[in-house]
Formats: C-alpha cells, structure tokens, sequence
C-alpha cells in the first residue's frame, strides 16, 4: 500500500532520549484513482448492505453539549445515559473521541508534541492529541463506565515506511477492549480521520472512519504491532521482523471483504505473495469472489463477484478491452478471461447521471 501521505511518523531523532514515548501517528490518506470513463449501462438502485446497530448511539453521541465535556466523569456519565450495553459505551466512547478531538498538527510538525502532556484531562480541556491523547483518554472515560479497557503501545506502518523499514522504537498507541468474554481492538485516532502532506507539513483532516472500531486482529496485525505478543490478539503472534518484512495491505482493501484470516495465512506461508490494488470506494462494496493475486494470465478465467447495492452499474476494463458486469438485485457477476496485456481495472458507476466509474480494484494482465 503507498503510504506517502499521512500524520504517522517515525521521529528518530526526536525520539533517541525518550525510548518509551509513544510518537503520535494517524492514518493515512485513502487511496483514490480518477473515474474512468466505461460505457453506459442501465441504473438499478438497491438497498444499503447491512444495518447500523449503532445508529441511534452515534446520534446520541454526537449531540453531546459542550457542558457534559467539562470533565472525564461528567463526560462519562453523559455516554453512559445513552448506551445501554458494553459495546453502545465503547461505541460511545469511540465515537466521541473520533468527533470531538483534533489531531495535534501543531505539536507534530515541530516536534513539541514530545514536550506535551496528553493525560486525559488534559487532552480533554485542548480537544487536540496525537495518538498518546487519543488512547489515554479512551481508557479513562472506559474506566469511569465500567469497561475493562487497557491501552497498547506498538508498531504503526505509516508516513514514509517502506516494507523492510527497521522500526527503532514503539511509534503508536491504540487500545483494547474486553467485550462478551474477549480483547477487541479500536483505534480512535485513526478512526477521527486522515492526514496528507502540504508543503513538506503533514494536515489533518476530520473524516469519521468505523473501520477503526473493533479491527479484526488478523487485518490490525498488517499495520498494528503490539509492543506485547498477547495483545496481538491473533492464534500465531509474529515478531517485529517478521511484521517489518510483511506487505503494507491498505485497510481499503479489507473494506473490500476479503477475508482477514485468509489473507494473513497467504502472507505467512508466502510473505512476498502480492495482492491486487484496493482504492477507497464512494459507496459500499462487497468483495464475494474477486482473484486476491495482482497479476492475471491471459486465456484464464476469472469469476467476480460484487455486491454493491448504491451502484448504477459495474465494469471490467483492460486497456480497449471493456466487459460490463451482470446484474442481479444489488449483486455483479461476471467470468472474465482477459484478452491484452496491461492494467485491468473493476470500477463502479455510482450516479444513473455519470459517466465514469470509480476504480476499487486494479489487477495487471501477463
């Protein structure tokens, strides 16, 4: 995944006299490509995957006043009036911190951050942190509600990492919830949004993500190592070289619905195993049955199967090559054997008024 633009860095030099602070980081800018323009095929419309079992908690949440927010257990008490189980209060947590605390740009483009405190009161009364904010807080408003919380330490794939890069020391914080008898895993800082670099300085933009709430640790262990092996949370930890040698898999491409578990199995039996180009998708999109490999042979047939009920109308193109998906309720189908070599892109079409589509997988023909 290309990561050239987001707020997670390294800081080694500002960092060589505080081997246990945590340097802050976020997530990275979703990768997008440019609408291609496919040819036209006919609109159907169809209903949103899923439900929201947190709806009414997000609304709740986000009317929160500016009074309830004068301290962690008035905070506290405010999320907790509006849930009424353990995963609406994490939920409730996570969401507040996503939506109420700004990323310190500040304290990360010039370092100060390292000079800050981030205790949770403190974090509370600024409304910015980086990530030793973020998790601090998170853990105290868990604690004044009950929850059974910790807050973890470890290894973030961000800003300027490359696959092989040596980590020096723990670079992000994050933190664990014990929720129907196990851990689950919720990253508030990436989950407030993304950053991008603008004249050599790293900005920040709000944009709630719900990805980062409750991350599968099979998909979390591609860009999050915990400083401890047991919070990996996963049947068979790795160790850091191991984790510095493995690909950078976007959380774009998960969104996709590959299977996490599967895809951590390819990567440990083949650590150099490559995987088609996930982009960020303006609707939701279900990967039923798509190759997980980048590169395709010419004369093989490929089965693709999406499930996307806000598009208009899906396509595969290779070049000239252009092949429109079938379309059955909010379900694409179609067997593909390419026929020229070059890039093969599967884009969605998602007004019945546009004329390009959106690319959310891209493959290379051999």
């Amino acid at each position: 995944m290309n990561k050239n633009n987001a707020l997670l860095g390294f800081c080694f030099l500002l960092l060589i006299t505080l081997p246990n602070f945590t340097c802050g980081g976020h997530r990275t800018v979703a990768k997008s490509e440019p609408p291609v323009q496919f040819a036209q095929t006919t609109p159907v419309r169809s209903e949103a995957i899923g439900s929201d079992p947190f709806a009414k908690v997000d609304q709740y949440v986000r009317a929160c006043p500016k009074s309830a927010a004068k301290n962690v257990v008035s905070l506290a008490a405010y999320l907790t009036a509006g849930a009424q189980t353990p995963w609406e209060k994490t939920r409730a947590i996570f969401v507040w911190l996503a939506e109420n605390i700004k990323y310190d740009d500040h304290g990360y483009n010039t370092g100060s951050y390292i000079h800050k405190d981030y205790d949770a009161e403190t974090v509370l009364d600024r409304k910015t942190a980086v990530c030793e904010g973020y998790s601090n807080l998170f853990l105290a408003l868990a604690d004044a509600m009950g929850l059974e919380a910790k807050k973890v330490s470890g290894y973030a794939k961000g800003y300027s990492h490359f696959r092989g890069q040596k980590f020096q020391q723990t670079n992000h914080a994050w933190n664990l919830v014990r929720l129907d008898g196990q851990w689950h895993i919720f990253d508030a800082t990436w989950g407030s949004g993304f950053g991008s670099t603008y004249n050599d300085r790293m900005i920040s933009k709000k944009q709630f993500d719900p990805y980062w709430f409750d991350v599968d640790p099979y998909a979390a262990i591609f860009d999050h190592l915990p400083e401890k092996a047991e919070y990996q949370l996963i049947d068979t930890p790795i160790d850091l070289k191991t984790y510095s040698k493995w690909p950078d898999i976007s959380d774009s491409f998960f969104k996709l619905g590959f299977a996490p578990k599967d895809i951590f199995q390819k990567v440990s039996e083949n650590p150099s195993h490559e995987f088609p180009v996930s982009y960020s998708c303006p609707v939701a999109v279900r990967v039923l049955k798509a190759p997980d490999v980048s590169r395709l042979q010419r004369g093989k047939t490929y089965v693709f199967e999406i499930e996307a009920p806000e598009g208009q109308a899906m396509a595969l193109i290779c070049q000239r090559d252009w092949q429109a998906l079938s379309q059955k309720g909010s379900v694409y189908k179609i067997n593909y054997t390419p026929k020229v070599k070059g890039k093969c892109s599967l884009g969605i079409k998602v007004k019945a008024t546009d004329k390009t589509f959106h690319t959310f997988l891209a493959y290379q023909v051999e």
